[in-house]
Parts: structure tokens; C-alpha cells; sequence
């Protein structure tokens, strides 16, 4: 039960706050008037919290502490597990190879893998190529209804529509500049804009990465994105197409990515696991991360003051300024009433998404894919009004080396328990003559927090950049930025820039 905010009683937890964080009593005045010295919290350790502390200490903040929920450790989004010495991550899972400015992780994100010095692995190219002749893998497919001209004048449409979006770097900076107006859902804007089969892949992109129904939500959203992931794919599919570097009129970043191999446009993974990353960034950074401690409630002081009441000791924290860096649902049963986040935040919803792990004996189909993919017949409804959300896998893998075990993804219902969804899984296997012999890791989890493309129409995204920093208050998450760690990288930094 939440006590009553008597005057008297936050008065006491004030005086407890002070002496539990240390917030100085009787320093200098030059001590108070350097920003620098402000004590900031910050409430969730997933990438979107420790991307924040990371970046503030880098600015030359010094007492920044970050509070985390779980007891376990940061990052538990990111879903790794060890399966006989083989390391697979169930969710987070790839590390983007090129940009739409050429070869290479983005830049923001190799400065923090090589300064752990984390070895990645290419994937191997994805199964919608037939890595073999090479050519376009064959129908069913979602690229499979277009000639081959059309493919080709639209993916170098999409190659130039996402170097731009990439340059202006947010949703508000691309409904602004007016590559497609807030709440025009993707369906419109491929109807728009009639580029069937670079849209058509963009959305399926998105779906099958389990970054919510693409159609429905809002276009600028899907392709920010997009921006941060597809230039591979895109290269990809224009290589495979007979495309080269030499072909009047290839962009120049395009080009330098068409001399690629195959194998080198491939995303890579880390081979410990995003797990691993995350944990070793804490420890090189040396973040303050207070692991336990749930928030129970926050409570702004008229002088400035945010009160944070955790349910661990020390259970009280006073900071400067706070940074929510939960999902929304997560952040309301905290905040303030009278946070303007609130309504914002209400309108944020999410669909269950289930990645079972299973021991298997048998062979999957072979789609041209080093990793044994299969996608299903259903799967190819993934980027259409039609996804199915019943339950039933939209793809499954085979990631574990020597270790015989097979993975299905997929959306659910609200209604479906995990048992029902093994029950689904175990038999679409066995119609693919592979054996389910026992269940490694089975998760029903809400992957990314959507907004619909109708509430993007209502200014979601141009509100809370409008509130940054109301009252102390500032806020970052896949709800704003969109889904995948290079796109919260990118929002955070944006955010600690304009504000710290």
C-alpha cells in the first residue's frame, strides 16, 4: 500500500533520501551551481538506462545511479542463454554490419564494442536469398510478385528515402521534414507512395524482427527504423539482382557496400551473447546500478527535489533530475499524477510476442539459409493487414552449432499460456519431421512498446519531445525511439545532447 504524502511524512523521507544518496548538505555554493554535480537518477537498467548513464558520465557527470527492479541483473530483455556451452540471445540479438553510409557498425555503437573488445560473428546472409546461385530465393516470398525492374528502381528508391532518414535521425525530424506526415500508418504511405517492393520488404523486416504489426503503425516510425537496419538487406537483394558499384548513378555508400561478399553484408551477433555486452558495460564504465530496488513511487518537491521510495534499502533516493527509462506501462504505476507524461504513456500498448527454445531431433527444411532456417507458410503474411497473431510460428532456426535444438518466434494472443504455445510449436515441427524432445526456454514477453499510427496523428511523438525535461523529468525508450539497440543508442544520445 502506498502511505499517504503527508507533508510531514515526505518531510521525513526527504531528510532519510538526503542521508541515504549522500546529497550534500553543507558544500560550496560552486559546489550547487555546477551542473555537473547534480545528483540524477535513473529508473530501469535496460539498454535505454545504461546507454544514459554511460552517455552522462561521459559528459563529466559524477552521481549518476541507476535503479533496476530485478535482483538478477541489467539488460534482462536482451533474453541470453547458455545451451551446452552454445550462447544464443532469445530477443536482442543482432549487430548491424553496415549503414546507409557504408561498411561498418554504426559508429556510436563500435566505439562501446571495441572498448570492451567483444568479438562478433557474422549470421551468414537471410533466408529471402539463395546464397547458393545467387538469386532471389523462390516463391512463396514476399518480393515474389514484382519483376525485376521493379525491384531494382524500387530498392535504390528505398536506399535513398533511408540515407535520408538516417541523416535526420528521429520520428519528429522526419514528420517535419515531411517524408510522411504524423499518423500516416505504413499501408498509406506504400499506397502513397507506390514503391510496392522496397515497402512491402520494409514492413516485412519489421514483422518478422517482431517490431509490431508494420502496417498500422505510423510510416515515419517503421522507417527510422529501418534506417538503422535494412542497408544490408537492401544491398542484399540489388547484389543479388546483378547490381554493382559500377552501375551509373549507385550512390557511392551503396557502392562501397555492392564490393561486399555476401557473407560480409550479413548482421553479426555477439559471440557471448548481448547479455555479455551489457554486463561488461556496466563494469567498464564503472555505472552505479542499485540492482532490487523497484520503484515504488516518485514525488517532485516544490524546490526541485524528485523522491524516489524504492521497496529495498535504502528506500528512499533525492535526485537533481530523473531520467524514466522503463517501458510505459512499467513508468505509470510510478510517476506522478500530475506528470505530463501520463496521458502519453496511457496510449502506449504492446502485443505478446513468444520465442520457445526446444531440444529437437530431425532436419528443417534448407532454404539457402548456413542456419537452417525455415520460414512458414503463414510467415509470408508477415509485413500484410494479415499477420497472424494466433499463436503459430512465423519462423524457425537451428543457432546452437553441434547442440541438436530448434527455436520458433512468433506473435500470440493474450489469452494463449506458454503451454498452449508449446503445444503449437511441438506440432509444426513435427510436421516438418523435427522431434520436440523437451523444452529449453519457453517466453511470452511484450518485445517493443507500439503506438498506434491514429495517436502518432495526435502529436505522441512531437509531445513528449515537448516535455523533455518538464519538472526534471526526462524520458527515453523503444516507445519513442522504435525498436532495436541501435535505435535507442541513437534517441538516448540525442536526448543527453540537447539536455545535459
Amino acid at each position: 500500500m502506498t502511505p499517504k504524502l503527508t507533508p510531514t511524512f515526505l518531510a521525513v523521507l526527504c531528510a532519510l533520501a538526503i542521508v541515504a544518496t549522500g546529497h550534500p548538505s553543507s558544500k560550496t555554493f560552486s559546489f550547487f551551481n555546477n551542473p555537473l554535480n547534480d545528483k540524477i537518477g535513473i529508473i530501469g537498467a535496460g539498454p535505454s538506462g545504461l546507454f544514459a548513464a554511460r552517455e552522462l558520465q561521459r559528459k563529466g557527470y559524477t552521481r549518476v545511479t541507476v535503479l533496476e527492479r530485478s535482483d538478477v541483473g541489467v539488460a534482462n530483455v536482451t533474453n541470453t542463454i547458455d545451451v551446452d556451452g552454445s550462447v544464443f540471445d532469445l530477443t536482442t540479438r543482432f549487430v548491424p554490419t553496415t549503414t546507409f553510409s557504408g561498411p561498418g557498425i554504426p559508429a556510436n555503437l563500435k566505439e562501446m564494442i571495441d572498448d570492451l573488445g567483444l568479438p562478433t560473428t557474422p549470421t551468414g546472409s537471410f533466408s529471402y536469398l539463395d546464397t547458393t546461385t545467387p538469386q532471389l530465393y523462390p516463391a512463396p516470398h514476399v518480393l515474389a510478385a514484382f519483376p525485376p525492374t521493379q525491384i531494382l528502381s524500387d530498392m535504390l528508391w528505398g536506399w535513398g528515402l533511408l540515407t535520408q532518414v538516417s541523416q535526420l535521425g528521429s520520428i519528429t525530424a522526419c514528420h517535419a521534414a515531411g517524408i510522411s506526415p504524423a499518423g500516416e500508418s505504413f499501408a498509406e504511405f506504400s499506397d502513397r507512395v507506390q514503391k510496392g517492393a522496397f515497402t512491402s520488404f520494409a514492413a516485412y523486416l519489421q514483422d518478422l524482427f517482431l517490431g509490431g504489426r508494420a502496417v498500422f503503425q505510423d510510416a515515419c516510425m517503421v522507417l527510422n527504423v529501418r534506417a538503422r537496419f535494412m542497408s544490408s538487406d537492401i544491398a542484399t537483394v540489388l547484389k543479388a539482382a546483378g547490381l554493382t558499384s559500377s552501375f551509373p548513378g549507385v550512390p557511392p555508400a551503396l557502392g562501397a557496400l555492392l564490393d561486399l561478399s555476401f557473407a560480409e553484408l550479413s548482421r553479426s551477433v555477439f559471440d557471448d551473447g548481448y547479455q555479455n555486452f551489457f554486463d561488461q558495460l556496466v563494469q567498464y564504465e564503472n555505472l552505479d546500478v542499485k540492482l532490487g530496488q523497484g520503484v515504488q513511487f516518485v514525488h517532485k518537491f516544490p524546490f526541485g527535489k524528485s523522491l524516489v521510495v524504492t521497496n529495498k534499502f535504502p528506500f528512499f533516493f533525492l535526485f537533481d533530475k530523473l531520467i524514466i527509462a522503463t517501458r510505459p506501462w512499467d513508468a505509470l504505476s510510478f510517476l506522478p499524477q500530475s506528470a505530463p507524461i501520463r496521458p502519453l504513456y496511457a496510449k502506449s500498448f504492446f502485443d505478446p510476442v513468444f520465442v520457445l527454445l526446444a531440444r529437437t531431433t530431425g532436419t528443417l527444411p534448407l532454404v539457402g539459409d548456413p542456419y537452417n532456417a525455415i520460414l512458414y507458410p503463414q510467415s509470408f503474411l508477415v509485413g500484410t493487414a494479415n499477420l497472424p497473431y494466433d499463436g503459430v510460428p512465423l519462423a524457425a532456426s537451428k543457432f546452437f552449432g553441434n547442440v541438436d535444438a530448434t527455436v520458433t518466434i512468433g506473435f500470440a494472443s493474450s489469452s494463449q499460456s506458454t503451454a498452449d504455445l508449446e503445444q503449437i510449436s511441438g506440432g509444426v515441427l513435427a510436421s516438418n519431421n523435427v522431434t520436440v524432445n523437451g523444452w529449453i526456454n519457453s517466453n511470452v514477453y511484450p518485445y517493443v512498446a507500439d503506438v498506434s499510427a491514429a495517436d502518432a496523428g495526435d502529436g505522441f511523438f512531437e509531445d513528449i519531445d515537448s516535455i523533455q525535461g518538464q519538472d526534471g523529468y526526462f524520458y527515453v525508450s523503444e516507445a519513442m525511439a522504435g525498436s532495436g539497440v541501435p535505435s535507442v543508442l541513437d534517441y538516448v544520445q540525442q536526448i543527453t545532447d540537447r539536455f545535459f
